[in-house]
């Protein structure tokens, strides 16, 4: 117990170093606690927000079968049972397609269940089968209000109240115009009546389930949602139960993002732990240092290593763990608890540099283990941005058949950024050489030349000062890269893929007939906010073999001009194409083709007017853009197509999309281009800023530590010095020379290699949380200036910091002679 207390004795010599030990454990913690528990919430957030977002029959499965056929009703039954059980939510109706007394559309429903998704604007809702209520919207236009009496057809029926529906884009509605506008292809209603009043109607009936992921759906639980949902629909298409919706491609790019964005926190992670390590162990170090004169004596009086670690030991605890728990107290109170990784990657990082402060003075033979570890991580980093590079994806496969994190993707940036230090002293070291020799020749000052020897001829101190600085530099260049440019991503992809400020998608048949009446762009051209109304169809087309989209745009469809004043001329239609697109089927400008519309099974000529990588309004890589007007009168027999796609320039998209949910008459898919994402941009956002700031400060306690022990450890080297007749301003100029050659290599390895993590992790990180289908657009750097500043004003205060530390200890250094202390 003698080492005890020896050390916690020597400890009030060195106070300040204890309490540099505990603010970066703290600081480690801190970072790392609350980057777990930022990155989590809005995780969680984000996949609830991407798994109800538009369009409404998305994030739904609709299951329908006749009323009259019992098997297939009780099939349906039982498929809604299994889907309950597997933790989706399904919601059962029964809907008359029937037309009578005037047009009015008949829907019954559960009436608990409705009352659960929307609000009594007036009455009550009805309870027998002699009462009916309806849509506010409806009952407005139809002029009947509660109290009154309705007749359908041989029945009459006492309206009870009037009811809106909470959020009429709820994937629960299934994109039903009645829910919003109240009407449905102009049949006002739905009137709700109870089960046995509807099958008193002569008209035909349908039952409905609609299966939706409950909201505040964890996590982990989208690989079992994905493969139930696949267990469901296998189930009702056994029992032959008419299926649509397309939650089950939601499931998976959800599930696909939230792997991405797992990666992208994991190797954020990686990154602050990383920083965090090193600059710990530098602390440690300077601590080292400062007392090696007492980790002599103690040796020299025959103290066990094991005393010796115990000595260290109770340095590093005195205060060390005082600081752990304030950080651990802090970080609950703000962001949640911690978690025990950034403590146990503490207590390591305390034990390894304790355990190899007890064998100083004691003879070591040389070992390759540095450079092996250095050829090691050069490798990795090589091999990990190669393949990621190569295959852009950075998820893999997982039991099941689900998305996860790759695990190249995670420790990729941090292999990078080391490797790019490591580098840099591999190749600064002959040019220094060189350089000292030159300046010897060339100038009697010792200063530059102490310097540039100093750098060259300690490979392993400096190699930890430059992949510190690299590490540091590297990572909040991409924290700011990453956080802009993945926000400017999903901006540039919603606005190519809705080609308008507002898109609304309509679900109506791909030609005109009788049965399904051409839609009329002049009722939303009195919307809210809106400015013009471009009518559009968006339909399959084929050129040669190969499949592609059409979207035929009514008015001016590109802004482009035509390359030939004669391509409109005989009825051949000036189209733009992809780049995919012409790259399959060999297209340039100027050449001639035939685009096929199995929808109107008809053909029509075409001119390469311009060749794009992406398309507005186009989702995916592969889609051609022509006007409407010429495309209906180039086809090669009259089939006019339906307008399915409206394009809205508004002043105020939110209210221009609020506005078109109440006048749709069919179900109808409103997307904005400016609109708030899934979620996940705001997830990367989060993430890589307060990575960045926090690896930045985290470096800043490091670097001013490595250099405060660098400087003060030597005393020969500064005895030496004066030997030589170098006065102090020289000694500190050649340390301060040293200094500023460190973090310069240092600063230009982590620029290099942050340009290799963005190229090669962050834009595949970023691309993997667009949606499958969104137009293939580049990756480009977009930083946020903000974290970016703050994290180089940190770092560059850690240098100004260092430097004068740095000089104030070699002005008033001594030689190598015994201390005080040493007594």
């Amino acid at each position: 117990m003698g080492s005890w207390g020896l050390g916690w004795r020597r400890a009030r010599a060195h106070a300040w170093l204890l309490l540099a030990v505990a603010v970066t454990a703290a600081a480690l913690t801190a970072v790392a606690g609350g980057l777990a528990a930022l990155g989590s919430e809005r995780s969680d957030r984000a996949v609830a927000t991407a798994l109800r977002a538009e369009p409404p029959r998305d994030a739904a499965v609709r299951v329908e079968a006749p009323s009259d056929l019992v098997d297939q009703v009780a099939a349906g039954d039982a498929v809604a049972t299994t889907a309950v059980r597997a933790g989706l939510r399904a919601t059962r109706s029964e809907v008359s397609d029937a037309f009578v007394a005037d047009g009015r559309a008949v829907f019954a429903a559960d009436l608990p269940d409705l009352g659960t998704r929307a609000d009594l604007e007036s009455g009550r809702w009805a309870s027998t089968d002699d009462e009916t209520t309806l849509p506010e919207s409806a009952a407005r236009r139809l002029g009947v209000g509660a109290g009154e009496v309705v007749r359908l057809g041989e029945r009459t029926l006492r309206v009870t109240g009037t009811w809106r529906a909470r959020d009429p884009r709820d994937p629960v509605w299934f994109a039903d115009p009645w829910a919003g506008s109240g009407t449905e292809v102009g049949a006002a209603g739905p009137y709700v009546v109870s089960a046995a009043t509807l099958a008193t109607l002569p008209a035909a009936r349908t039952t409905v389930w609609t299966f939706t992921v409950p909201p505040g759906t964890a996590r982990d639980r989208l690989g079992a949602l994905t493969e139930n949902l696949l267990d469901t629909e296998s189930e009702a298409a056994d029992s032959q139960l008419r299926t649509e919706g397309g939650l089950g491609d939601r499931l998976e790019d959800v599930t696909r993002a939230d792997a991405a964005v797992t990666a992208v926190q994991r190797a954020a992670a990686v990154l602050v732990l990383a920083v965090g390590a090193i600059a710990l162990g530098a602390v440690l170090g300077t601590l080292r240092t400062a007392r090696a004169r007492e980790a002599e004596l103690l040796r020299a009086r025959g103290g066990s290593r094991v005393q010796r670690l115990l000595w260290h030991a109770g340095d590093a605890a005195a205060v060390g763990v005082l600081g752990w728990v304030a950080a651990a107290v802090a970080v609950g109170a703000l962001v949640g608890p911690p978690g025990g990784g950034a403590l146990t990657l503490c207590a390591l990082v305390v034990l390894a540099t304790c355990w190899a402060a007890t064998g100083r003075g004691e003879p070591r033979a040389p070992s390759g283990a540095p450079a092996l570890l250095g050829v090691l991580v050069v490798g990795g980093a090589t091999l990990t941005a190669a393949r990621l590079v190569t295959t852009g994806e950075v998820t893999a496969t997982g039991p099941g058949g689900t998305p996860r994190p790759d695990v190249l993707a995670v420790v990729a940036p941090a292999l990078v950024l080391g490797a790019a230090g490591l580098l840099a002293v591999a190749l600064a070291r002959p040019a220094l050489g060189r350089a000292t020799r030159l300046v010897a020749r060339t100038s009697a000052r010792l200063a530059p030349v102490l310097a540039l020897r100093t750098v060259s001829r300690s490979p392993r101190a400096v190699g930890a000062t430059v992949s510190l600085v690299a590490l540091a530099v590297g990572t909040v260049v991409v924290a700011a890269v990453a956080a802009g440019a993945t926000a400017s991503l999903g901006e540039r992809t919603r606005a190519a893929s809705v080609g308008a400020d507002v898109r609304v998608d309509l679900d109506v048949e791909p030609l005109v007939r009788e049965a399904s009446p051409a839609v009329d762009p002049d009722d939303f051209a009195d919307l809210p906010g809106v400015a013009e109304v471009r009518p559009a169809v968006s339909t399959q087309a084929r050129v040669a073999d190969v499949e592609t989209s059409l979207l035929a745009v009514g008015g001016a469809a590109t802004d482009r001009t035509a390359v030939d004043a004669d391509t409109e001329e005989g009825g051949v239609v000036p189209i733009d194409v992809s780049t995919d697109l012409a790259d399959a089927v060999a297209l340039a400008p100027g050449d001639r083709l035939d685009v096929a519309v199995p929808a109107a099974t008809a053909s029509f000529p075409a001119v390469v007017r311009g060749v794009t990588d992406t398309l507005d309004g186009i989702d995916g890589r592969s889609g051609i853009v022509a006007d409407l007007d010429a495309v209906t009168a180039a086809l090669t027999r009259p089939a006019p197509l339906a307008v399915d796609t409206l394009l809205l320039t508004s002043t105020d998209p939110v209210a221009s999309a609020d506005a078109v949910v109440g006048t749709a008459d069919r179900p109808a898919a409103v997307t904005l281009a400016a609109g708030s994402s899934d979620g996940w941009d705001d997830v990367v956002r989060a993430t890589w800023t307060w990575t960045g700031l926090g690896v930045a400060a985290l470096a800043a306690l490091g670097l001013t530590a490595t250099v405060l022990a660098s400087a003060a450890g030597r005393r020969r080297e500064t005895a030496v010095l004066r030997a030589l007749g170098a006065g102090a301003s020289e000694r500190v100029r050649s340390r301060l020379a040293e200094l500023a050659l460190t973090c310069t290599i240092g600063a230009v390895a982590g620029a290099v290699g942050a340009v290799v993590v963005g190229a090669a992790v962050i834009a595949p990180l970023a691309r993997a949380i667009v949606p499958r289908g969104s137009p293939d657009l580049a990756f480009a750097p977009d930083p946020e200036l903000g974290p970016l500043l703050a994290g180089v004003a940190l770092l560059l205060a850690a240098v100004l910091v260092a430097a004068s530390v740095t000089a104030r200890v070699v002005a008033h250094q001594r030689g190598p002679g015994p201390r005080e202390e040493d007594a």
